[in-house]
This record gives structure tokens, C-alpha cells and sequence, in this order.
């Protein structure tokens, strides 16, 4: 088993994973590990195949620096990789970053690491662009206020890792499909590999991302291999349902064929064929690989609206099923979920972005689907369609609202599912017509509003509003970190929500509160407070799992602890060891132990963030102030209900 090296110094660390030992950096509060690899490089006869195990290396790697981007435009709908970040085909790397006080606490009163909870981002970027580099800095205000492991991945984009090709496939030549879906499962299993030797528990990761990294989430939940990789997901403006047939997705493959042979070869009359084409697959220059895949993109919006051509596919092997329709039979991986989407989420995609359904003529193409009754109710919906703002709404809903939706009630008929919607926007962008579009919630949650954009963002006010709603964005993602519920408490004592009965128990630091985890198992007593077990009602002085009924504060209480019997204490090791640290520990399943946390003063947006059920359907409102709503748009959901042609 990889262990935390001791020869760590003050300005950098060694760990030692599998494949060798890699050395960070300490820096602004963390420390960090970057471009490890976490499978082979997908190069020569590898390109178009599965991951493959990284090899090993000899002495001291520097983990310093970021890893290749994947190839991608700089020139299509959006907008990839600045033109100074290094690209390449080698670009399976992932980046680990921890809090550094997470290492002060070592070799004082254990001879083990603390073990975290472990939050793994997919980046987005319409499984076009984007990197875990993209913004150097993302996680790092969530690693340290939440207390936990944050982990960032790249994969396989474009043409590279979404496009089917399987028609080309040989038994001399294999070619595979779903490929950067592939390379998320492979950088899940190197966390469940290495995570513990960088104080990460392997037992609690949190599998969160958003637009296509969101969508890689929901469709992972529904890949029977991903099956305990991760035990909890978050995910941010999905497009759920961006996931096709063979009979669609062959067709994008036999497109771009064609133009990659207009590109590379517009002389040849063979290189289409099925044994030409995979060769020339296999060899071509991935810049002529790009080039052919700006050009599909930009052309597949008008030849098949509403859909997204860089998109897993539903091969009835590694992805069974339609994920809405695992969701629905209760076959999806049956882990807590917190899911949802930004207000106006079609408002960003104009121009270059202009993917959507959002012209006349796309929308007469979904609207030809269904029927008239059924169309008038939505048009009802969006006053002035096809108008730009009501188009762009329409869009927006079609392919992230409402899929998201039937995701969050076909769930939680199975797993607890906490929905939200993100509306806060500072004054100038909604002055722009943007209001909380697509991907606005990211700057928040990652604390970006000290960059240009976030700067520009505020000239004209709603700076503070806008800083304090990621603040407890993070206190609603770290706690489910812990303890699977939003509502629970992370590591420095903090409520997610709370309210004037559970705040002063969920929020007063390492003087009370433990924090228990969802599951099973009996707890130990470790203070007073602690956040009751979802699931399980037992503990006084929890606070209960709003699914539970119980929702009070009762005195001294204790936390559940699945998989370790009596409950150690993060601090001490194994039930002998439930007081080492004193009051303010946080339960950690299975085994292991924690660092103690200052404490810190509690959120008061909302009294709780509720469990969402097909009938109350309570949403949380991430605001200025926090909200829960019930049902919000209600009329819109059953218009769409009653449209959609396509869940």
C-alpha cells in the first residue's frame, strides 16, 4: 500500500504512488501534484483504444507542472487551449490538491495520514475543448475550506474520445468506442489505487462535474463498470440526454471520415472504405483530426437539431441503456446526488456557441415530433418564439433543464437527490441579457472573481452577494463530501444549511460536532452535535436526514460510521482511539483518521436544503439569499411533460 513519504520538506513533498513517487509543491495553503499519469499514453496503435495501464518510472517525478491538454481548436464553436499551453495525443494526467494543514497534523498522534473526502471535477467544454488547466487555481479555495482531496482529470476530447468509429474497427486494426468516458473510469480507479498515500479516502469520493463533465457524471452513473468508484455525484447543468444510438452516432462517424479524407487525401476514391478509413484514422495528424471535427461540429446542429455530435454512445456493452431510461428503471449506481442547473442556461450559447436548438429552423425540427395540443402549451412557455430570448430559453430547457429534471424525480425514486438551481448573477451580466447562464456558477463555486473576468463581472456591483453565494455553495458540496447530504456539517464544523435549531449544533466548530456518514453500522459518541447518519434517525442530538421526519436538535449526540463497527474518530485510530482528537472529529467510514478543524461560524441561508421527491419536487434557489421553492416552474415542467419527444 502507498504511503505519505517523510522526507516531505516545506516547499515540496514526495509521495509514492504505484507507479513511483511524485513530488508537489506546498504553496497558498495547499499542496499540489500535477500531470501524473494515471494511464498509458493513447498514442500510435493505442489511439482509439481503452486506457491502459500507466507504466512505472524510476526515481523522483516532478508533479510541478500540468500535464498536455488534449488536442482541441482554437478556432471552433469554442474557444480551446491558449495558443502557449502544450497539446498533446499524451495528455492522461490528472492533478491532485490537498489542504496543507492536512499534513501538519501527521506523525504528532498517528502514524497514519488523515483521510479526506475525495472530490473528483470533470471539466466541461462540450467534450470539445477544456482542461484540468484551464484555470490553474480551481480547487483550490474548495480543498481548503472544505477540508477535502480535490482531484482534476483530463481525457480524451473531440474526435479522439467521442466519436464512434467502431464501423472501421478490424481485428488487426481495433478501434473502440466511448473512449473519454473510458479515461474517467481509469482516472477513478488510480484514485482508488493511490488517493489514500495523498490523505484521501477512497471510501468517500465525490464524482462531481459540470455541462459535458456533468454529463460524463450522470452517464457514468448508469456504466455497471464504474460500479464503486465513486459514492457520491454532483452534477451542474447536465445535458443528460446528449447520449446517442449507433444508428446516429455511426452516421457522425461516417461524416467526419469524409472529411478528414477531403483534408488529408481529396485525391484517393478509397479512403472511405471500411478498411482505408481506419488506417487513415490511425495515422492521420491529430491537426487534421481537429480540423475535420470543427467542421462536423459546426454542420451537425442544422443536419440533426437538438443534438450533440461529440457525445457517448449507447453501445449496449460498456453503456448498456439510455442513462434517462437507467435512471428510470432504478439501474443507475444508487448514490446520493445533488443535481441542477443555472437559471437562463441558453443564454450564453450565441453566436460561435450557437449549438443549440435556438433557430426556427431547429425548432421546427423538434417541434415536427409532437403533437399540435402539445405545442401550444410550450409555445405558451416562451412568449415571442422564436424571438432570440425565448429561443435561447428553449434551447436552454431542452437540453439541460428538463432532462435534468426527469434525472433529479427518476433517482430519487431510488437514492437521496438534492436539486438546486443557481440564479445569482452580479448587476452586469444581467445587464448583458446573460443573467445565471451556462457555466456562470463555476466562478463562484471556484472562487474565480479575482481574475479579469470576475473583476469585469462586478464592475457595476453584486460583487459581495455573488463571493458570499459560492461561499456556501462550497459549505453545500464539501458537507455532502462528508457525509452525503448537503445538510450535514464538513470537517471545520460547518452546516451546509442550517437553521436557528440545527445551526448552532451543524455550526460551531471543533468545540461540538461530528459528522457522521451515510450507510449503516452503529456510531461511537464523538461530541456533542453530531449530523445524524442519512437513512438511520438513530443519535441524540443529530440532526436528522430531512428524509427521516426529524429535523431537531437534541443535546449530545453520535454519528453513524458505515463499515468500521464502532465508529473511529478522525484523529485516533480504530474504536479505541474515538476520543483521541476530542470533541469536533469527523466520522470516517471504513477506517482511518482525521485532523482537527478550527471552528467557524455557520451558514444561516436556509433552514434545510430538502431530499427531492416527485411530489413536493422542493428546489433549493441559489440566490443572493438562499431559497427552497416548491415545484418551481411547475407549468413549464408539465408543458414539457406533456412536449418532449425525446425522454
Amino acid at each position: 500500500m502507498s504511503t505519505l513519504s517523510r522526507s516531505s520538506t516545506a516547499r515540496s513533498a514526495d509521495i509514492v504512488t504505484n507507479e513511483g513517487i511524485v513530488r508537489g509543491i506546498r504553496e497558498r495553503g495547499v499542496e499540489t501534484w500535477r500531470g501524473i499519469p494515471f494511464a498509458a499514453p493513447p498514442i500510435g496503435v493505442l489511439r482509439f483504444r481503452a486506457p491502459q495501464k500507466a507504466p512505472a518510472w524510476a526515481g523522483v517525478r516532478d508533479a510541478s507542472r500540468f500535464g498536455a491538454v488534449s488536442p482541441q481548436s482554437r478556432e471552433g464553436n469554442f474557444i480551446g487551449a491558449a495558443k502557449n499551453v502544450p497539446m498533446s495525443e499524451n495528455c492522461l494526467t490528472l492533478n491532485v490538491v490537498r489542504p496543507a494543514a492536512a499534513r501538519d497534523a501527521i506523525g504528532r498522534d498517528s502514524d497514519e495520514p488523515p483521510l479526506l473526502p475525495v472530490m473528483v471535477f470533470v471539466h466541461g467544454g462540450a467534450y470539445s475543448v477544456g482542461s484540468s488547466s484551464e484555470v490553474p487555481r480551481n480547487g483550490e479555495t474548495l480543498a481548503r475550506e472544505a477540508n477535502v482531496v480535490y482531484v482534476s482529470i483530463n481525457y480524451r476530447l473531440g474526435a479522439l474520445g467521442f466519436l464512434d468509429f467502431t464501423a472501421y474497427s478490424t481485428a488487426g486494426r481495433p478501434i473502440e468506442n466511448n473512449l473519454g468516458l473510458k479515461d474517467c473510469i481509469a482516472a477513478l480507479e488510480w484514485v482508488q489505487s493511490n488517493i489514500r498515500a495523498f490523505g484521501g479516502d477512497p471510501d468517500r469520493v465525490t464524482l462531481f462535474g459540470e455541462s459535458a463533465g456533468a454529463n460524463a457524471v450522470t452517464t457514468l452513473m448508469t456504466v455497471p463498470r464504474a460500479s464503486g468508484l465513486f459514492a457520491r455525484a454532483i452534477a451542474q447543468s447536465s445535458p443528460t440526454n446528449a447520449v446517442y444510438p449507433p444508428e446516429l452516432t455511426r452516421g457522425w462517424g461516417e461524416q467526419f471520415v469524409e472529411l478528414l479524407s477531403e483534408r488529408v487525401s481529396n485525391d484517393s476514391v478509397e479512403n472511405t472504405s471500411p478498411e482505408d478509413a481506419g488506417e487513415m484514422l490511425v495515422t492521420a495528424d491529430w491537426r487534421d483530426l481537429i480540423a475535420a471535427t470543427d467542421a462536423l461540429t459546426m454542420n451537425a446542429p442544422d443536419t440533426e437539431p437538438g443534438t450533440i455530435a461529440l457525445c457517448p454512445v449507447i453501445d449496449g456493452d460498456f453503456l448498456p441503456q439510455r442513462p434517462l431510461d437507467a435512471f428510470k428503471n432504478g439501474e443507475a449506481h444508487r448514490v446520493p446526488l445533488i443535481i441542477g442547473t443555472n437559471d437562463r442556461e441558453g443564454a450564453l450559447f450565441a453566436g460561435r456557441l450557437d449549438i443549440l436548438a435556438t433557430t426556427p429552423k431547429r425548432i421546427r425540427a423538434i417541434f415536427a415530433k409532437t403533437k399540435k395540443k402539445a405545442r401550444k402549451a410550450i409555445k405558451a412557455e416562451y412568449p415571442g418564439l422564436p424571438e432570440k430570448r425565448p429561443a435561447h430559453d428553449f434551447g436552454g430547457d431542452y437540453a439541460f433543464w428538463y432532462p435534468t429534471v426527469k434525472v433529479a424525480e427518476r433517482h430519487s425514486r431510488y437514492a437521496p437527490v438534492y436539486f438546486y438551481r443557481f440564479d445569482a448573477a452580479p448587476r452586469l451580466v444581467r445587464l448583458a441579457g446573460f443573467d445565471a447562464t451556462h457555466g456562470l456558477e463555476l466562478f463562484a463555486l471556484f472562487d474565480r472573481m479575482n481574475g479579469a473576468f470576475g473583476r469585469t463581472m462586478t464592475l457595476l456591483g453584486g460583487r459581495g452577494a455573488f463571493v458570499r453565494a459560492g461561499a456556501r455553495m462550497r459549505r453545500y458540496w464539501g458537507a455532502f463530501a462528508y457525509t452525503g447530504n448537503p445538510n450535514g456539517v464538513d470537517a471545520r464544523g460547518r452546516a451546509g444549511s442550517s437553521d436557528s435549531a440545527a445551526g448552532s449544533a451543524l455550526g460551531a466548530g471543533a468545540g461540538a460536532g461530528a459528522v457522521a456518514n451515510p450507510g449503516a453500522g452503529a456510531g461511537a459518541a464523538l461530541g456533542a452535535g453530531a449530523a445524524a447518519n442519512p437513512g438511520a434517525g438513530a443519535g441524540a442530538g443529530a440532526v436528522a436526514n430531512p428524509s427521516a421526519g426529524a429535523g431537531s436538535t437534541l443535546g449530545a449526540g453520535a454519528g453513524a460510521n458505515p463499515g468500521a463497527g464502532a465508529g473511529a474518530a478522525l484523529g485516533g485510530r480504530g474504536p479505541s482511539a474515538a476520543g483521541a482528537r476530542g470533541a469536533g472529529a469527523v466520522a470516517n467510514p471504513g477506517a482511518g483518521a482525521s485532523a482537527p478543524v478550527p471552528t467557524l461560524a455557520p451558514t444561516t441561508a436556509v433552514r434545510r436544503w430538502p431530499r427531492y421527491d416527485e411530489d413536493a419536487r422542493k428546489t433549493l434557489i441559489i440566490d443572493a439569499e438562499d431559497r427552497v421553492e416548491r415545484d418551481p416552474r411547475s407549468s413549464r415542467r408539465l408543458a414539457w411533460q406533456a412536449f418532449v419527444p425525446h425522454v
